[in-house]
């Protein structure tokens, strides 16, 4: 072995030619920048929803929570009762408000698309009802499906009641119709978000131009729109006389 194998790390723990140490690291690596940012948004979170709760918030948690007490004294099982009151506490959210609801829309992200790559960033008031009707026919039947199973749960839960939770054939049998039900009413609540699709990117006034580049659209085919209908870098699609840029990509990637 030469004299090189047996060097001795360097006891001031310096690293690599280059490599950042002590508190620099924390402001100059990604790794310290992605605790930042994250901090950041909790931070901006607390201080978005904090001092906007839902209206309500103490006495339907008080409300639902004394409901889910009850039933757990009550049963050595988690009735239908329990579950709709879990459901109601998952309902109390700050994203639902006004101003929850503004923020998700800003920070979405794209929409899903099949044949139309433009379709997860446009999507007119045409489309959104025809998305809608597709679903209406799926939640239908779901929901038909959930109310029914609810209602088997609640029939087989009444009998296990009648019987004060004794019968342990009865307590099983209650747990598993209430379970079949809750896969029910999932299936039933994802159909029914399909069932209020609508518009996105409705507001006409963005530049042609920046339609172009926040998509596949080349710089030649922004070229061809704007010579054709005589808008410029900073115009508004909201003229009388440009068609709409929807239009055009639509008819062009279709």
């Amino acid at each position: 072995m030469t004299a090189k194998d047996h060097q001795q790390p360097d006891a001031t723990g310096a690293g690599e030619p280059g490599e950042i140490r002590g508190w620099p690291e924390l402001l100059h690596t990604e790794d310290y920048w992605a605790i930042w940012l994250g901090l950041i948004l909790i931070v901006a979170a607390l201080i978005v929803y904090l001092p906007r709760p839902p209206a309500g918030l103490e006495a339907s948690l008080d409300a639902a929570n004394t409901t889910m007490r009850r039933e757990e004294a009550r049963a050595p099982l988690r009735t239908v009762a329990w579950y709709e009151a879990l459901d109601a506490k998952a309902r109390l959210k700050g994203t639902g408000e006004p101003h929850g609801k503004t923020l998700m829309r800003l920070l979405a992200k794209p929409h899903g698309w099949e044949n139309n790559p433009l379709h997860s960033l446009l999507g007119d008031e045409a489309r959104a009802a025809e998305l809608r009707a597709a679903a209406e026919a799926s939640y239908a039947g779901k929901a038909a499906t959930a109310a029914a199973a609810k209602n088997a749960a609640q029939a087989i839960e009444a009998l296990a009641r009648a019987s004060r939770f004794d019968v342990e054939s009865l307590n099983e049998a209650a747990r598993t119709e209430i379970a079949a039900w809750r896969d029910a009413r999932s299936a039933a609540s994802s159909a029914a978000k399909k069932t209020r699709a609508a518009a996105y990117i409705t507001s006409c006034r963005v530049s042609p131009w920046c339609a172009c580049a926040w998509h596949y659209c080349s710089a030649s085919a922004c070229a061809s729109w704007a010579s054709r209908s005589g808008a410029s870098p900073g115009g508004s699609c909201s003229s009388s006389r440009s068609p709409s840029w929807r239009t055009w990509l639509r008819n062009r990637h279709s």
